[in-house]
């Protein structure tokens, strides 16, 4: 992850995050047909505040904090919410106690992590038991038109896996797929520029006027037992494919 690069985009961020916009308000209408009420939610790698009204609109009653790495980021959201608890932090050192938040959600983050199974291990202490954790992250597939992607571009499967691992019940993932159209290629750099992710690209020399994004979402639940699962000699965890859910 390029901090530097995220905190440059910091002011440029808010008019180019079309898609991470669309990808929020998707993510949170995944929340409809779960049963909730959270009294502490927690946005992870908030950015600029971007998904804050909306959890304000579905939770009014609830507590939320906002947690990013890139400082200048942060300032632009507590600008916004003068009101609101931000904190800058990776997440080896969130600064909050064990079980702090019944939600913790989590737009577009995923593939800036590089020991994820860890990460997740982090977000799960911070999770009350019948805590929920909802996220989104570029699949594989995203950039595979344009150029070589440069993230962490995990696998569903992959991730469903790690979720395991880290002790999480009853993971689902689903996946949505987006293409962005540009006049240029320049134009092209330019957005990803302002959104601070050029570093996720290393586009093709041909020019391109298109992104395809690969947008995997998902959640799962902290409950008092973990699901079960084997481990093999390196460490893999094999579950059953009944364990992970997949939406259609």
């Amino acid at each position: 992850m390029s901090l530097e690069l995220l905190n440059q985009s910091a002011v440029s961020f808010s008019a180019a995050n079309m898609l991470h916009r669309q990808v929020g308000t998707n993510l949170l209408q995944r929340l409809a047909p779960i049963s909730i009420a959270p009294k502490r939610i927690l946005d992870l790698g908030c950015g600029t505040g971007e998904l804050i009204a909306e959890l304000r609109e579905l939770f009014p009653d609830a507590e939320i904090v906002g947690v990013d790495i890139a400082e200048q980021r942060l300032t632009l959201a507590q600008q916004s919410y003068p009101d609101m608890q931000f904190e800058c932090s990776t997440l080896a050192e969130l600064p909050f106690a064990a079980q702090s938040f019944d939600l913790i959600v989590s737009n577009l983050l995923l593939h800036w992590l590089d020991v994820l199974t860890e990460d997740l291990r982090n977000v799960f202490r911070l999770l009350s038991v019948e805590g929920l954790f909802l996220f989104s992250f570029y699949g594989p597939d995203t950039f595979k038109n344009a150029g070589a992607g440069l993230g962490n571009f995990y696998d569903m499967h992959d991730v469903g896996d790690a979720l395991v691992q880290a002790q999480y019940n009853d993971p689902v993932l689903d996946i949505e797929h987006f293409n962005v159209d540009y006049d240029t290629q320049a134009d092209i750099e330019k957005d990803l520029a302002d959104n601070g992710e050029i570093s996720l690209i290393d586009l093709h020399e041909s020019d391109v006027s298109e992104l395809h994004y690969e947008v995997v979402y998902g959640h799962a639940w902290k409950l008092a037992e973990a699901m079960t699962s084997k481990a093999d000699q390196e460490g893999m965890v094999r579950i059953s494919p009944a364990q992970i859910g997949r939406k259609t």
